[in-house]
């Protein structure tokens, strides 16, 4: 009996999957769904960034998109690793560094990036200009140079001011002042100056006195150039003979000895002082007769003196005498007209006479 019901229930389970009349078997299967499309990214170099619809990535990457979607690509550029730096280049599809795909089918992306390294240029001391490719730079600095090419570095020299320079020695590579590296790596290059100082040496006397450098003898004011680190001497003669004269050092402006060893570490300034002697030089003019002048003037100007007072002394006792006329003509006097005579005088006068002609007493 139970076998019975088990046949039954089998018939009637065939029976109701059994298709309905009329209808097509295609007709009760559903629609089939398009398959999605396998998009994969890559850069080259490897592993470098990359951007599906703005989400940042590291390639390689692969995503499935649906078709009839699209989705936007982005190689972001410059990517900086250490001192590496990766600029974009191109897409293996020619389209631009943002741009859309399509999900239509599937497809490999490939962002192609140039390499670049830092070539990092110093000077020693630091501070100083060197030049890459003709272009200037204060040091330290660092510039990217694309892999493979050729960089022309130079250190121009000399540098600084006309106190303080620095003249060039040499390159960290061995390099010539100016000369190529290859760009095949990160490269730091280092360029070594010495320094050299100006000495300025005066005298307060403008005068072109003599000063020993190291023994050797230089004319007053003198701007001596020194080494970095070095010393030197200075040394100046205590009596000197200039433009006529002997003049005796009294020393350095900073109480410095003379002898002195100035130790060449920056730039200085030196004067030394001078003082007239008051001894004659060895061919001095004569000089003038003091004495014996001042005698001779005293004696004229008493004899001046004693001249002007003898005539007004004199002049004082003269009695006054009238003005005289005019004379007339002498005549010679004969023995008859001798025998008048002057009555104040004494003296004999003419008898035409109107005034004796000896003291001007009238006749009449």
């Amino acid at each position: 009996m139970r076998r019975l019901w088990i046949v039954c229930l089998l018939v009637l389970l065939a029976f109701v999957s059994l298709p309905i009349s009329g209808t097509s078997a295609s007709a009760q299967q559903p629609a089939s769904t398009p398959n999605a499309s396998s998009i994969t990214i890559i850069t080259s170099p490897a592993s470098l960034r990359v951007e599906v619809n703005g989400t940042p990535a590291t390639a390689p990457l692969s995503f499935s998109c649906d078709p009839g979607t699209n989705r936007t690509i982005n190689a972001p550029s410059p990517q900086v690793n250490g001192s590496t730096r990766y600029r974009f280049l191109n897409w293996s599809d020619g389209g631009s560094q943002f741009h859309q795909i399509d999900c239509a089918v599937s497809g490999n992306y490939t962002a192609y990036f140039s390499q670049e390294y830092a070539l990092s240029v110093d000077t020693n001391p630091s501070g100083l200009t060197v030049e890459v490719d003709g272009v200037a730079y204060a040091a330290p600095a660092s510039v990217w140079c694309v892999s493979g090419s050729i960089q022309g570095v130079n250190a121009p020299s000399p540098q600084g001011s006309n106190t303080t320079q620095f003249i060039f020695l040499s390159w960290s590579d061995g390099g010539a002042i100016g000369h190529t590296v290859l760009c095949d790596a990160p490269r730091s290059l280092v360029a070594f100056f010495r320094m050299r100082f100006t000495i300025g040496i005066f005298s307060n006397i403008q005068q072109p006195f003599l000063v020993q450098i190291n023994g050797i003898p230089r004319v007053l004011p003198e701007a001596y150039v020194c080494e970095f680190g070095r010393n030197f001497t200075l040394f100046v003669v205590n009596t000197q003979t200039v433009s006529g004269s002997t003049w005796r050092f009294t020393g350095w402006s900073d109480s410095g000895p003379n002898p002195r060893t100035v130790s060449c570490d920056g730039p200085r300034n030196y004067t030394a002082n001078f003082e007239r002697e008051n001894v004659p030089g060895p061919n001095p003019p004569p000089s003038p007769p003091i004495v014996p002048l001042a005698i001779i003037a005293i004696v004229v100007t008493l004899v001046v003196l004693l001249g002007v007072v003898l005539w007004l002394t004199n002049r004082r006792r003269s009695p006054t005498v009238a003005v005289a006329p005019p004379p007339v003509p002498l005549r010679v006097e004969t023995p008859a007209s001798l025998a008048n005579r002057c009555a104040n005088c004494g003296n004999p006068v003419a008898q035409d006479w109107t005034f004796c002609m000896m003291c001007g007493a009238s006749l009449r």
